[in-house]
């Protein structure tokens, strides 16, 4: 199962969640999946936007955010383009990691 915050939303791939099924009853899951959007955020930037520099990015409390250096500021429709290659690179993740059977919040760990 994927489960991505985006936006400040929080859904699995191909199907919503409802707040009330949200991952708040586990605080290190969400904590962990905070942190692993947030590299994926900075992943889809660095693809759609190579001369974008990635300055700082954590997760909080409240969700996860990135600060980008860029010569122009994001646009709503470069937030869709970017919301787009999220989905992407997590799906591919979630195949590679399928094909392995290997979960992604676990990727990095040995």
């Amino acid at each position: 199962m994927i489960i991505i915050l985006l936006f400040g939303m929080i859904s699995q791939v191909n199907r919503p969640f409802t707040e009330k099924s949200a991952p708040k009853s586990n605080p290190q899951t969400l904590l962990r999946i905070r942190h692993t959007c947030a590299h994926v955020l900075a992943m889809a930037v660095q693809t759609l936007f190579p001369e974008t520099k990635v300055t700082i990015g954590p997760w909080t409390e409240t969700g996860f955010y990135y600060d980008f250096d860029r010569q122009t500021p994001l646009t709503p429709d470069d937030l869709t383009q970017i919301e787009t290659e999220m989905r992407r690179i997590i799906n591919a993740k979630s195949a590679d990691h399928s094909r392995s059977g290997r979960s992604i919040a676990n990727s990095g760990r040995n």
